[in-house]
């Protein structure tokens, strides 16, 4: 578990799509604008699958984003995107080494009492 939550906070992040000049209004076509943790938790499970590019953005014709808006959007949900790759990468990163640190917590413990009562023993 250690190694895959060192390589999940290695990997490199998929760039951002390029958005669309000249245009009125935008829609997004990929669910990452929207749901940035749900890209997270895919992006994690997947092993770092990437996807081309990340906040895909489509001209649209009536209802949509401007330009500004659109890329503040695509730059809000990369954000998170990275900082939540970020914490899931830790947590799996704690969770792997604790039960170690644990252990050798333990052993020591053992140790340490096993010395003392040696000592005790020959007094």
């Amino acid at each position: 578990m250690c190694l895959y939550a060192l390589l999940l906070l290695n990997m490199p992040l998929p760039p951002k799509c390029s958005i669309p000049n000249n245009t009125e209004t935008m829609r997004y076509t990929g669910k990452e604008i929207r749901q940035p943790t749900m890209a997270t938790l895919q992006f994690a499970v997947s092993a770092g699958w990437q996807p081309a590019c990340f906040g895909r953005l489509e001209t649209a014709s009536g209802f949509g984003w401007t330009h500004s808006t659109a890329a503040t959007l695509q730059a809000h949900a990369y954000r998170i995107f990275d900082r939540q790759r970020f914490a899931v990468g830790t947590l799996l990163l704690i969770g792997g080494t604790l039960p170690l640190l644990l252990r050798l917590f333990r052993h020591y413990c053992n140790r340490r009492r096993g010395i003392a009562g040696t000592k005790q023993d020959g007094a």
